[in-house]
């Protein structure tokens, strides 16, 4: 775990403070009571929360103790880069745990990330806060030394006795000869193989992330998918109920249709007959089906008169000749034997 920034909103005397962590060592010489216990503090109760609970004595009680004198927002956030990842990390604290608030987030896209809860410290460094304490993490009162009986008698005849000397040459030419073998430089070094596996480690856990994430955009495809399918069954239903009400109201409109048609015919006759019937002026004048039939046969006599009387009219030439007998005779035509 690399370091990269501290940002203090408020946490005992320190109050909106901002620190970049360079690659080299960092060094904070300041006076006494500037804060420097302070910020490092936050920094173990960022990854590890407050120490001292439930304890009611101020100073044991690291919530109460480290209450911003200021008064504002208790917390801050730390920036800090685990392999190829960048994480910020934000926490604030209110009265109790319970109220406590916790996010962590990727640097380069901004959004929310899983990979460690807010038991973080003893996620990514794999030990609990007493022994972060007494390892990274060491505080002014923990810079104090013992010295026992054995201790005493050791360091006291380090000079009468040369064993020791070879035991530490000895012990440093395994240790040099254990660190050349691990070079991380050299091609057979055990430091560069495993440098090459989590290289290949981390390739997979990159592809099975992407992978994760299409299956699970892949899900969420499938389910708005399905969600579709299920909207556009409902719609079909909905059509087929409604073409059978349409096709129901086609039939009577066909119906309608047939009927009107069949009124207009029946309005259309019953106009005809009775224009016939007012050509007479009482009702009782009305011919019988009899009398209709003999003035058709006087009609059809007096139609076969007519054909008669044209066929034999005479001709132009014919009726010059008549009417010259007739001047000639005058009324009183001759008889057949004044004819012969």
């Amino acid at each position: 775990m690399k370091l990269m920034n501290v940002k203090v909103e408020n946490f005992g005397k320190l109050s909106n403070v901002n620190f970049d962590f360079s690659e080299s060592c960092q060094v904070f010489c300041k006076h006494n009571g500037w804060g420097k216990s302070t910020l490092a503090a936050f920094l173990c109760v960022m990854f590890y929360g407050f120490g001292g609970e439930k304890k009611r004595d101020e100073l044991a009680n690291e919530r109460k103790r480290y209450e911003p004198w200021q008064k504002g927002v208790y917390g801050g956030t730390v920036t800090f880069a685990v392999g190829e990842k960048k994480y910020c990390m934000s926490r604030v604290f209110g009265k109790k745990e319970a109220q406590d608030e916790f996010s962590l987030r990727l640097v380069d896209s901004n959004l929310e990330s899983k990979d460690y809860s807010s038991n973080i410290g003893e996620e990514l460094f794999q030990i609990d806060r007493e022994s972060f304490r007494r390892t990274i993490f060491l505080s002014q009162h923990d810079c104090e030394t013992y010295a026992t009986d054995a201790i005493n008698a050791k360091v006291g005849n380090l000079i009468n006795h040369t064993d020791d000397v070879n035991n530490f040459a000895s012990a440093f030419s395994r240790l040099k000869d254990a660190t050349n073998s691990m070079r991380p430089n050299h091609k057979k070094g055990s430091l560069k193989q495993l440098k090459e596996e989590m290289g290949v480690l981390e390739n997979q856990i990159r592809n099975e992330e992407i992978l994760a994430k299409r299956m699970e955009e892949t899900a969420s495809l499938q389910s708005e998918q399905i969600e579709k399918c299920r909207h556009l069954q409902k719609q079909i239903g909905f059509l087929e109920k409604r073409q059978e009400a349409l096709s129901g109201d086609l039939d009577l409109q066909s119906k309608r249709t047939e009927y009107n048609a069949l009124c207009s015919a029946w309005k259309e006759e019953k106009e005809a007959r009775d224009e016939v019937v007012g050509r007479f002026v009482d009702a009782d004048c009305i011919p019988t089906v009899e009398e209709i039939e003999s003035w058709q046969e006087q009609e059809k006599r007096c139609r076969e008169l007519a054909v008669y009387v044209k066929q034999n009219t005479l001709s132009k030439q014919d009726g010059e000749t008549y009417d010259s007998i007739l001047k000639k005779w005058g009324n009183e035509l001759p008889s057949d034997e004044q004819i012969e």
